[in-house]
């Protein structure tokens, strides 16, 4: 956040503004930073810092929003990076160079391959937009069925199916 003042540009930080506040962590909280930096996955790290399973992925999203976590994350990633010397940027470049000068054709197509990765240049996702309300509801029913069976299997149709003649 910056301002101005007679000329001059003033950044503001939080933490110069309230130190006491932005360092104030949970033994939760702490846990769930240590658990963070190993996986990289907020759901992951909130359940096993003891967050409960049922709200692990919303807990997760939310610890990573707050001020004083994101602070003390981007300090400890520093801190690894400065221990390290390992930056993505000093991956890429590595990667970069395999690919220009590996000897193996294999090398220098798995290098191409991780740099396209990284820009997310094959992605198995498919980004479609779709207005619900065109459908009907048997092409709805059967997409949320298709769903339901892809994530819990057959099983769960059968038992979704059951409760519905109920």
């Amino acid at each position: 956040m910056k301002n101005t003042h007679v000329g001059r540009p003033i950044e503001y930080k939080p933490a110069l503004i309230f130190p006491k506040i932005s360092k104030l962590l949970t033994p939760k909280q702490k846990r769930f930073i240590d658990n963070y930096l190993i996986s990289l996955n907020a759901t992951d790290a909130a359940i096993k810092a003891g967050y409960k399973e049922k709200t692990a992925r919303s807990i997760g999203c939310q610890l990573l929003t707050k001020l004083n976590i994101r602070e003390t994350l981007d300090e400890r990633i520093k801190s690894i990076e400065d221990k390290t010397e390992i930056t993505v940027e000093y991956v890429l470049k590595g990667i970069n160079d395999l690919a220009k000068n590996a000897k193996s054709e294999g090398a220098r197509v798995k290098a191409f391959e991780l740099l396209g990765k990284h820009l997310a240049m094959f992605t198995d996702k498919v980004n479609s937009t779709m207005n619900v309300k065109e459908l009907t509801d048997a092409e709805l029913e059967a997409m949320i069925y298709e769903f339901i069976e892809e994530k819990h299997g057959t099983e769960a149709i059968e038992i979704l199916k059951s409760r519905c003649k109920e």
